[in-house]
């Protein structure tokens, strides 16, 4: 992937300090509530230490590398919103500035909705770009930066540099694993992601618990695209996802009862999905948490897709190091199809995913020893 490159450089800069915390943190406890095992990511990122509400200092520009992607050419005009039906929660349950739900809300109960939603539709994708895979870099030039969010704390919002005024871009919301803290150990993701035209708010949290502070974080972004002052202000569309690895997987699959969400990606975590959101479970042979994401997949019953990959571990594979084996690139592209598909409305990207061997498992240098498509005609 065109991503690869930037990554072996960060990968030798810092892999003196990531391989030993890596190898403290693998091993089952490591995804537990106590923090066991944690490392800091934030040696990767520069640190703000400054107290405002909401930061943003850090905002650079990253060019992505060439790739197969090629600009699409007349576009669709963007979905059309009213400021004054813009999905909302009641404000009567609020963090300081956000409402949110209650942290404590019951587990989804996963006999509730019988019926798989309609799929997504297909139409053509006023998104830039499209692709055969997706493995290489969007067409989009990437910025960053970081923003605090009052009661919830850091995160880091990765988006494109050129945003399309006349197209809504859909948004994600990522947690991450237990005692993993900063945004650069899951950076390469959501540089992907945003490469394609996806807006992700990445949280700092090395513990995102019950999915309140991917919640809080759809909420944050929603209420700026109502800014005028934003640099998302009339620039995303009302489609968000969810994603997150392990402990934060779960959170996603807890968060996706938000009700602007359509689709999750929930990296070796598990859960029980809502049946009105597509759902991608990925996981491997060397995850010691495989039996709840097939679980997981099994009782969804919207558009789902599993990816279970001979080789692909707990600890390395979704993380900064995993990044340049086949296995850490093949859950990245499916990630970014994933939302393509689901929030982006891309055509091609749908097709990836459909049929009883969906084309996407044969596309990547992984092999797949389960590669399970349901209810995505």
């Amino acid at each position: 992937m065109s991503f690869l490159p930037s990554l072996g450089r960060r990968a030798g800069a810092h892999g003196a300090w990531l391989v030993p915390l890596l190898l403290a943190s693998a091993s089952p406890s490591a995804c537990g509530s106590d923090g066991n095992g944690a490392f800091d990511a934030k040696g990767g990122e520069r640190e703000d230490t400054r107290d405002e509400d909401t930061r943003d200092e850090d905002t650079r520009d990253e060019p992505a590398p060439d790739g197969d992607a090629t600009p699409g050419g007349g576009r669709n005009p963007g979905p059309q919103r009213d400021a004054g039906t813009t999905t909302r929660r009641d404000a009567g349950a609020t963090l300081p500035g956000l409402p949110t739900r209650d942290a404590g809300a019951a587990k989804p109960d996963p006999s509730e909705g019988d019926e798989a939603p309609p799929p997504a539709s297909k139409g053509k994708s006023c998104l830039q770009g499209t692709s055969n895979d997706y493995k290489q870099n969007g067409p989009y030039q990437v910025r960053q930066k970081d923003v605090t969010i009052e009661g919830l704390g850091a995160y880091t919002i990765f988006f494109p540099a050129n945003m399309d005024a006349e197209c809504g871009h859909p948004f994600v919301a990522w947690g991450n694993g237990t005692g993993v803290a900063g945004s650069a150990i899951y950076a390469h993701w959501q540089r992907h992601a945003a490469s394609w035209g996806i807006v992700v708010i990445a949280s700092h949290s090395a513990s995102a618990a019950a999915g309140r502070i991917l919640e809080g974080a759809l909420d944050y972004l929603l209420k700026e695209n109502e800014n005028a002052g934003s640099d998302f202000a009339g620039k995303l569309s009302d489609r968000a996802g969810v994603a997150g690895h392990s402990q934060g997987g779960i959170a996603a699959t807890a968060a996706a009862r938000h009700p602007n969400v359509k689709a999750e990606v929930c990296v070796q975590g598990g859960g029980f999905p809502p049946p009105n959101v597509a759902f991608m479970c990925q996981t491997g042979t060397g995850d010691f948490l495989r039996g709840m994401c097939t679980s997981a997949f099994n009782s969804a019953k919207g558009p789902s897709f599993l990816a279970d990959l001979q080789g692909a571990d707990h600890i390395s594979t979704p993380t900064l190091l995993g990044a340049v084996t086949p296995q850490g690139a093949e859950f990245v592209r499916t990630y970014t199809a994933w939302f393509r598909c689901h929030l982006g409305e891309d055509a091609n990207a749908c097709k990836l995913f459909t049929g009883e061997t969906p084309a996407v498992c044969g596309q990547g240098g992984a092999t797949y020893v389960s590669c399970k498509s349901k209810n995505n005609p």
